[in-house]
This record gives structure tokens, C-alpha cells and sequence, in this order.
């Protein structure tokens, strides 16, 4: 073993190391964990030792990273690639200090806990990413903003949709009362039920699987400034297949006298969403609503678009044994 210099002895001495245990103390977390001392053997005293200083910080920031649960420096790269944005732009869009991702990455800080529980959120959420994104991105270049927009549009499902925009606005100018949540609601009842009799969903975008039941982000989007209130919009000529028609029809009829709290309180207790949500993913498998579609066809006899009411006014007398 080397010896160190003990400034008691004022020599060169033989030391032992020895485990102490800390405690940090903060505003936001305290916690224990153990660092390493050396000892001198001859007089006790504490000595001075460039190695142990470096294990003894890794400790900390082991110990602090654990105990507030950090995000690690692989998963913030992992937020630049998901995103598609660099280490210097993503501050910008999350209002952060202009090196602080840079410094993350290189291990030359801690993420402290708020900082950290952002970055995660965005890590888990790309519905939470494209809300700063949409808040700050107008401070990035160009060519910058339109990458980040694309990835993040792509894993939401939000492509051109044609269909999806057209059913959209028949349904706002034909159901009376028509928020973005009821919206969303009747969207996947079209899905569900043109897969009953089509075998397909009639729409190019995913439907998600959000807090308050199934969604189309592009319509989301669209429509969300209106937030509670009813969606408005000018009268336009729309232009549905036959088929499609009638199923939007019977949807409107049949789900439209709901409110978004009912509607909601019947996708969460329907297959396709839990089934989504019960496995951590983020959208609904069209596979899981033709299943489901297919299971209450044969409960309910629904062998005609008409017979949807069935289902619609079972789920309402369920709804109103639950919460009356």
C-alpha cells in the first residue's frame, strides 16, 4: 500500500481505510450512504487522499441519483434521439439553461429532482414533449423545428388523415354541443364500429390511449384551444362514402347525447383501452377494437348499423347504476 503524508505525524505514514456513513441534508431530499476515509495507523488522525475524494463523490451521486430516483445521463440521450433533437436545442424548447443537457450528458452535473421528474416526463410522454414543443418552438430554426415536429408527430400518429379531418368536422357541425373530449369519444365509436362491419378501421391515424380514454391526436390538436367549451366551426361541404356515412350518423345518434364525463367513463371500462393501458403502450392495437367489436356484436345481436343503439343504451344504464 502507498503511504500518505499525515500532517500530525509530518511524514509519510501507513494508513487504513475505514467506511463512515453520511448523512446529506437538502430542501428537497435528505439520505445515508457510506465514504471512505483513510486513517493514519500511528496517531489516528484523517489524511488526505485524491482517490478516495473521487469514490467518495461517485457515492454521492450514486446515493443522490437513487434516493430522488434521477433519470440517468443514457436516458436523456435516449429524450435526443426518441425527439430527434440535439443536446443544445432541447434546453431551448424546455426553458432550461443553454449547457445544462450538455452537462447532464458529460457528467459534469446532476439533473436535480425537478429538472430530473421533467425530463422523465417528457421520456415517457410524447403528448407532454409536443406541449413545450408547440409553446417554444418557434425559437428554434427552421430545419430544427420541422425534424423534432415530424418524429414526435409520427410516434402520436399524427400523419395526414384526410378522413379523419372530413369525419371530424361532420360530426362538430351535426352534433349539437360537440367538445374536444366527446369528439374523441365518438371518433373511436366510428373505428369500433366500422371495424364491426368492415374489418378496418376507417382512419390512417393510431388511436392513443390517453388518461381520459382512447384519442386522436391530430384532432386533438386541432380543436384543444376550444378546451371545454363547444368546438366551433365554419360550415363546409364534407364529402363521406355511403357506408362511412352511416355508420357517423348512428354513432352521432347514438353516443352524441352524451356528455365527455359519460362517454369517457365507458372507453375506461371497455377492452381496448385497459388491454392498451394494462401493457404500458401507447396506442390502441386495431387488432384489440376488432376483437372487442366482434365480442359485443354477438352480446348485443348487433347484425345491423341500427342495432348499435343496443349497446350505447346498455352502457348508460351501467353508467347510471354506478354513479346514482
Amino acid at each position: 500500500m502507498n503511504k500518505l503524508y499525515c500532517p500530525v505525524c509530518k511524514k509519510e505514514v501507513n494508513y487504513r481505510i475505514e467506511k463512515r456513513l453520511t448523512k446529506y441534508i437538502d430542501n428537497d431530499t435528505s439520505f445515508e450512504y457510506y465514504i471512505q476515509i483513510a486513517i493514519c495507523n500511528d496517531c489516528g488522525e484523517e489524511l488526505y487522499d485524491d482517490n478516495l475524494m473521487e469514490a467518495n463523490q461517485k457515492a454521492f451521486e450514486d446515493a443522490y441519483k437513487n434516493n430522488n430516483d434521477i433519470i440517468s445521463k443514457e436516458d436523456i440521450q435516449k429524450i435526443l434521439d426518441k425527439y430527434n433533437i440535439t443536446k443544445r436545442n432541447l434546453p431551448i424548447i424546455l426553458e432550461l439553461g443553454e449547457l445544462t443537457i450538455t452537462r447532464y450528458i458529460d457528467g459534469d452535473y446532476i439533473p436535480n429532482k425537478k429538472i430530473s421528474n421533467l425530463l422523465r416526463q417528457i421520456y415517457n410522454s410524447p403528448e407532454k414533449y409536443k406541449e413545450y414543443l408547440e409553446k417554444n418552438g418557434n425559437k428554434l430554426n427552421k430545419l430544427a423545428y420541422n425534424k423534432t415536429s415530424n418524429m414526435v408527430n409520427n410516434l402520436l400518429g399524427i400523419n395526414d388523415d384526410l378522413i379523419l379531418e372530413e369525419v371530424s368536422k361532420y360530426i362538430i357541425l351535426n352534433n349539437a354541443e360537440t367538445t374536444d373530449l366527446v369528439l374523441q369519444k365518438m371518433l373511436y365509436y366510428v373505428t369500433v364500429f366500422y371495424e364491426l362491419f368492415y374489418g378496418k378501421s376507417p382512419f390512417k391515424s393510431k388511436c392513443a390511449a390517453w388518461e381520459h380514454g382512447p384519442v386522436y391526436g391530430k384532432a386533438y390538436y386541432k380543436y384543444k384551444e376550444f378546451g371545454k367549451d363547444a368546438i366551433e366551426i365554419n360550415n363546409t361541404n364534407i364529402n363521406l362514402d355511403n357506408d362511412l356515412k352511416e355508420i357517423v350518423d348512428e354513432i352521432i345518434k347514438d353516443f352524441g347525447c352524451f356528455s365527455g364525463k359519460v362517454l369517457t367513463s365507458f372507453t375506461h371500462n371497455e377492452d381496448p383501452w385497459q388491454i392498451t393501458k394494462a401493457k404500458g403502450e401507447n396506442y390502441i392495437d386495431n387488432g384489440d377494437i376488432l376483437s372487442f367489436a366482434r365480442k359485443i356484436k354477438k352480446h348485443y345481436q348487433i347484425n345491423e348499423v341500427k342495432d348499435i343503439s343496443k349497446y350505447s343504451l346498455d352502457k348508460y344504464n351501467e353508467y347510471l347504476k354506478k354513479y346514482n
